[in-house]
């Protein structure tokens, strides 16, 4: 099982991948791992963005979003706080082929 969790950002999509790739996805990148990440997918809407994230439990990612440092990286990258937060803890997670971990 993985937890999943769901988050969508309000604002333009551009403006705010922007956002994402230069402030918060390099700290992410570096510290997310560690605390049972397996995947984020993000989609451009048309009003934002949608990230979808699968983590091995709710813990590991709860304890992850209360890092100082991750959450001074997300005051720092000017990313609104998401309009929508969804999560499932009960995931089923099936993988076809092996990403590598630089696709986004």
């Amino acid at each position: 099982m993985a937890y999943v969790s769901i988050h969508k950002l309000p604002g333009d999509p551009d403006e705010l991948l922007q956002k994402k790739h230069t402030s918060m996805d390099p700290k992410v990148r570096e510290v997310a791992p560690g605390y049972g990440a397996m995947l984020s997918l993000t989609v451009r809407l048309t009003d934002g963005l949608m990230t979808i994230n699968v983590w091995d439990s709710p813990e590991q990612a709860s304890a992850f979003t209360q890092l100082a440092e991750i959450q001074a990286a997300q005051r720092a990258s000017g990313l609104p706080m998401p309009a929508t937060f969804e999560s499932f803890p009960e995931a089923e997670m099936e993988v076809y082929r092996s990403l590598s971990p630089s696709v986004e």
